[in-house]
């Protein structure tokens, strides 16, 4: 996978906004994710914000 630094970058404020935002940018909705399951909470809200479907691994 190749980025391009000048569009391809998304400056966060911490871990915890990123592990919500960076969903956003992958997943499309309807997509199917699998999360670890116990899994830290903000895994589920970052794939609900994206529309996709989450499925305990």
């Amino acid at each position: 996978m190749t980025l391009d630094k000048e569009d391809e970058v998304c400056i966060l404020y911490g871990t915890k906004n990123g592990l919500v935002a960076v969903p956003t940018c992958v997943i499309n909705p309807g997509d199917y994710v699998l999360l670890p399951d116990p899994g830290y909470t903000d895994y589920l809200a970052g794939v609900l914000l994206a529309d996709g479907q989450a499925s305990p691994a």
